[in-house]
């Protein structure tokens, strides 16, 4: 057992439904993923888009599931997908503020917020406990 995990103050469930809450956000940005492919205006390029969103997808399902294993691999692969997430959401959201519907602005902001949310809680100290003691 790791010392951080018996500290006063940290309980395994604690730590386990941090991981848990993240591991969801990746799954759920995983199925946003993939439904929202059809809105691409050129239909040379869709595809294209529908191959990378798939691919993104199944690697945030398979972070998800590393995480609720206890794999930290998983951990730092959702990491590495929200960070990226929320640098290219916010380029996004900056584009459609300046230029686009209100609709498309929400979508960004809530894409930026979710992206944000994973990454806090995948970089938190209850995920990294999580991932170091075992079942």
């Amino acid at each position: 057992m790791n010392d951080d995990a018996q500290q006063p103050g940290h309980s395994p469930q604690q730590d386990g439904v941090v991981a848990t809450i993240s591991s969801m956000l990746a799954i759920g940005s995983a199925g946003a993923g993939l439904g929202g492919f059809g809105y691409i205006i050129d239909p040379q390029d869709y595809y294209a888009f529908a191959i990378g969103d798939l691919l993104v997808s199944a690697l945030f399902v398979i972070g998800a599931v590393m995480l609720l294993r206890r794999n930290d691999t998983g951990r730092g692969l959702l990491v590495v997908l929200s960070g990226i997430g929320v640098f290219g959401g916010s380029i996004c959201l900056v584009s459609n503020l300046v230029s686009g519907t209100a609709f498309a602005q929400g979508i960004s902001a809530l894409a930026v917020a979710v992206m944000a949310l994973m990454l806090t809680l995948s970089l938190s100290g209850a995920a990294v406990r999580w991932c170091r003691t075992s079942g």
